[in-house]
């Protein structure tokens, strides 16, 4: 009875550190991510941010290389942080482990950083991950969709478009001139939409109490 008492004893304290093992390798495996609106990615990384359409993907390396990675063929549409050539082909990679994302064919709306002299076939590479700002294009709502319509791309030339198509205003002084929301936050010229300060906090976002009124402020 004794050693019946003493096996069951140790087959419970068996299962539970089995369960406590397999959770602790769950939780160490999995990527840790915090929140990332739009406003904070684009503000914060030194990332492009860019609406691409996937035409393919693959895998590379071998099967159980902790290094291998997704690979997607996609065609640039528009780079709202930096001047790109539009319609160029670009491969965006992505790990296969937890800290990675599978990009489907469709247009995306993808941020990514360029990889220091990673070139394939002639085409750049650029890396993305799961905290990244990743989004199917169909799936951005009213409000972020104004937020890239007026994002303001310059090109080496000193013209200025917006993320709408059109060409930035001219306006008579800087818009940061005119506004004050104290010294711990930062303010952005912004000539899309209308002459308009765009003002980050800390944390690398929009603060609406500093833009009272603008269009990216209203409800949706």
């Amino acid at each position: 009875m004794f050693r019946q008492l003493l096996f069951s004893s140790m087959i419970k304290s068996l299962s539970v550190f089995l369960v406590v093992t397999l959770f602790c390798v769950k939780v160490s495996e999995a990527c840790v991510c915090i929140d990332r609106g739009l406003d904070l990615s684009y503000f914060s990384d030194g990332k492009d941010m860019m609406r691409v359409k996937i035409i393919g993907r693959t895998r590379e390396g071998k099967k159980n290389d902790l290094n291998r990675k997704r690979i997607h063929v996609a065609k640039v549409l528009m780079n709202y942080k930096a001047e790109t050539n539009k319609d160029e082909y670009i491969l965006i990679t992505s790990p296969l482990h937890s800290c990675g994302v599978e990009l489907s064919k469709g247009d995306w709306l993808v941020t990514a950083s360029a990889v220091k002299n990673g070139e394939k076939g002639g085409l750049g590479v650029y890396e993305t991950i799961s905290c990244d700002f990743n989004k199917k294009w169909k799936d951005l709502s009213k409000k972020e969709h104004l937020f890239l319509d007026t994002r303001m791309i310059c090109g080496d030339d000193g013209i200025c478009m917006c993320g709408d198509g059109s060409i930035a205003k001219m306006c008579k002084m800087y818009p940061c001139l005119a506004s004050y929301c104290g010294s711990s936050k930062t303010c952005h010229n912004n000539y899309c939409g209308g002459c308009r300060p765009e003002w980050v906090d800390s944390g690398n976002r929009l603060n609406c109490q500093c833009m009272k009124g603008d269009i990216l402020c209203k409800s949706d």
